[in-house]
C-alpha cells in the first residue's frame, strides 16, 4: 500500500517523517559500523551495561546515557556527525517522498530524527524542501534518542492535539516503537533495502 492510498483510508493532518531509509539513504561506509565505535566508547564506560545495550539499538543508547550523563550524548552526536558529514554527498533521495510532499499542501510535515541537526538541515535544502516543512527535531536537539517520546513531544508541545491526526512515517522497528511509545499510527516505508536489521548503522 501507497502513502497516499493509506492516507485516503485514514485521514492524517500532521505527517511526522523520519530521515535516513526514510526520505533519504545516507552512503554509510561498507567496511564499518558506526554503532560499533559508539560500543567501543560504551566498553569504556561499562561492559556490564554495553553487552545489554547492544540488544536494545538506540534504547540501549539511551539506557547508557540515562545512567553516565549528557556526556554520553555528547559523544555519540560528535560520532555519527562525523560520518553523516562524510557521507552526505553520495546521499540517495526518496523522490517519490519528496515529491508527495510538494503536491499535497493539506498536510503540515516535520522531520523526527536521530540524525543529527546539520545532516538533516543539509538534505533538505539540498532537495529544496527546507521551508516544505513546520519544523523538525533531530538528534542534536534532545536529550535521548528516538523511540523516547522527547522528540515527538517538542514537536507537539501542546496536549491538545488530537493523536489521532497525526502520522509517523519511518521504515524500522524504531520508528514504529517511536509511534507507539506516542500513542499515533504508523506507516513503514520500504523505498530502500537494507543489508541487515540493525536500524542505526
Amino acid at each position: 500500500m501507497t502513502l497516499e492510498n493509506y492516507l485516503n483510508k485514514h485521514p492524517k493532518k500532521f505527517l511526522v517523517f523520519d530521515l535516513d531509509m526514510t526520505l533519504v539513504k545516507l552512503a554509510w561506509p561498507s567496511d564499518i559500523r558506526v554503532s560499533s565505535l559508539v560500543y567501543e566508547y560504551f566498553i569504556s564506560l561499562d561492559k556490564n551495561l554495553t553487552a545489554i545495550c547492544k540488544r536494545k539499538g538506540y534504547s540501549g543508547f539511551n539506557m547508557m546515557i540515562k545512567k553516565y550523563g549528557s556526556k554520553v550524548k555528547k559523544k555519540i552526536d560528535d560520532i555519527y556527525l562525523f560520518w553523516e558529514t562524510k557521507m552526505l554527498k553520495q546521499a540517495v533521495y526518496n523522490q517519490k517522498l519528496f515529491d508527495f510532499i510538494r503536491r499535497n499542501k493539506k498536510y503540515h510535515y516535520y522531520i523526527w530524527s536521530n540524525n543529527q541537526k546539520s545532516t538533516v538541515e543539509a538534505i533538505l535544502k539540498d532537495n529544496n524542501a527546507l521551508g516544505q516543512f513546520s519544523g523538525h527535531i533531530t538528534g542534536t536537539d534532545v536529550a535521548f534518542f528516538k523511540p523516547e517520546p522527547e522528540g515527538f513531544n517538542k514537536i507537539f508541545p501542546i496536549k491538545n492535539f488530537n493523536r489521532e491526526e497525526i502520522l509517523m512515517i519511518g521504515d524500522s522497528k524504531n520508528d514504529e516503537e517511536s509511534a507507539k511509545n506516542c500513542g499515533i499510527d504508523f506507516f513503514k516505508i520500504d523505498q530502500f533495502k537494507k543489508p541487515d536489521k540493525n536500524s542505526f548503522k
